[in-house]
């Protein structure tokens, strides 16, 4: 277990995080109180890659972001290319590299808006 206020732990397919109150934390008796216990899905799991890869200087593989998103969100994978190129074009991301080797990164301009570009491709795979 990880000890701390706030503190999240991935294991045995589950992600806990520790309640952020440092004094209920301290307060408690056994083991760490929690905030949150969640078993993250595949659609989860690409969107916080996508949320990762927005604010990673190497960006991320666009093209294996395309693969996976078909596996689990095949509605969303036109959308997510069309989210792209729209954001590729107003200069807050480029797409550069061999086909089947694409990475998307953010520009200098986009390292400010980090948090509206993870939303904005987020939200092209979001459920229906």
């Amino acid at each position: 277990a990880h000890l701390g206020a706030g503190q999240e732990q991935r294991g045995g397919g589950y992600r806990t995080k520790n309640i952020g109150s440092m004094g209920a934390y301290l307060a408690a008796t056994g083991p760490a109180p929690l905030a949150d216990c969640e078993q993250p899905d595949a659609r989860r799991a690409l969107r916080e890659r996508i949320m990762t890869g927005v604010r990673l200087s190497v960006g991320m593989d666009f093209d294996q972001l395309l693969t996976d998103a078909d596996a689990v969100a095949p509605e969303g994978v036109a959308r997510l290319n069309r989210q792209a190129d729209e954001l590729v074009c107003d200069g807050l991301l480029t797409l550069d590299g061999p086909a089947g080797a694409r990475r998307l990164r953010v520009t200098d301009a986009g390292w400010l808006v980090a948090d509206f570009l993870a939303r904005k491709m987020m939200g092209a795979i979001a459920s229906p």
